[in-house]
């Protein structure tokens, strides 16, 4: 890939720190775009707890994550870019989103991609008619989100339906291939995008004093050979995405299959924390909930309470409220050697989260 400027003080890419602003108030948003949310969070969770979730209620959810994705990715980009000038791009400048729309994947966390079909120009390549898009991508950070990114994006670029084929060629590789023709889904007017309403914070964060993003951001490992980045202190893989069309897809799976879905998205990711968080990692989140949360995009700590029997916390400005809900759940048990425990959420008509988990 092209050489990636990065920080010289914390070697985060400019174009990270450059295009999303840390707020003050728990919010990470895109600088020339502030109402588009992001959040910096553990990836290797996403696929997983989406397969949980296949495991409890017996029925794949890839089609309503991947027509979400799809959508989120060509509104952004329709916003960002006007019509004209998306045509001009596609038949004057083949590639140039395409590999825009890789080299993000690999700044972002998403995995290492490759363009296949490039020979004959973005899009350009005629086969029987239609024009299409192949690309491998190694290590995705969650294969049904990237599906939907694809889709969206080769979508705003032509400007008609589209669909993608995927095909696993190796170990945590795959090969996706985008056609233009109509792709089978029935969700476009369904998926309900979350509105975000931001209330003032004060979070004092400690910031990189160079490019500015936190100390919680500047210290992770970013692998721009292999599209990933690493938390130093769990381990983890780590990812910068939007919430908006996750919270959207578990809507739209609570209106297809009932109101057990928003439970049933809380276990699958408490039982991940279970398997995959340390026993320690609860006494890491305590000390520094607030700047933990505010670092990852998932809102402001408002009020905290916790002892070996019962947990209470409020976060303002929450998003992935039900991975959050979950999250709490599963390290409180962790810490406490309780293999269950009792759960409370509720989110208030300004938007606040308030949880309580007791043994």
């Amino acid at each position: 890939m092209a050489k990636v400027k990065s920080c010289v003080e914390c070697g985060v890419p400019l174009a990270v720190s450059r295009d999303h602003v840390w707020h003050e108030n728990g919010v990470i948003a895109q600088a020339k775009n502030p109402d588009h949310r992001m959040v910096f969070f553990e990836s290797e969770n996403i696929d997983r707890v989406f397969q949980k979730i296949e495991e409890i209620i017996g029925i794949s959810v890839e089609r309503i994550v991947v027509e979400s994705q799809r959508r989120s990715t060509r509104e952004y980009l329709e916003k960002q870019f006007p019509l004209a000038v998306r045509r001009m791009l596609y038949f004057m400048q083949p590639g140039l989103i395409a590999k825009r729309m890789a080299g993000i994947a690999n700044l972002y966390g998403y995995g290492h991609v490759e363009l296949v079909e490039v020979r004959a120009g973005y899009l350009w390549r005629a086969r029987k008619g239609e024009d299409y898009l192949v690309m491998t991508i190694k290590h995705p950070y969650s294969i049904y989100r990237y599906s939907g990114d694809n889709l969206g994006g080769m979508e705003a670029v032509t400007g008609r339906a589209c669909s993608v084929t995927r095909e696993r060629t190796g170990e945590d590789t795959y090969r996706l291939e985008l056609t233009v023709g109509r792709h089978p889904v029935e969700l476009e007017e369904r998926l309900a995008r979350r509105k975000y309403a931001y209330k003032e914070g004060s979070i004092r964060m400690e910031r990189c004093p160079a490019c500015g993003v936190p100390r919680g951001v500047a210290r992770c490992r970013w692998d721009l050979e292999n599209g990933t980045i690493t938390d130093p202190d769990t381990g983890r893989r780590m990812a910068l995405f939007g919430p908006a069309s996750l919270e959207a897809a578990f809507g739209e799976l609570e209106s297809e299959l009932g109101e057990t879905i928003p439970d049933t998205v809380i276990e699958a990711q408490r039982r991940f924390v279970r398997e995959a968080m340390r026993k320690g990692d609860w006494r890491a989140y305590t000390s520094s909930l607030e700047e933990i949360l505010a670092t990852r995009g998932l809102g402001m700590l408002a009020a905290f309470e916790a002892d070996d029997r019962r947990l209470a916390l409020t976060i303002q400005n929450p998003c992935l409220h039900l991975w959050v809900v979950g999250l709490v759940q599963g390290i409180f048990e962790l810490e406490t050697g309780h293999e269950t425990s009792n759960r409370e959420w509720s989110l208030a008509p300004d938007g606040d989260l308030t949880v309580t988990v007791s043994a």
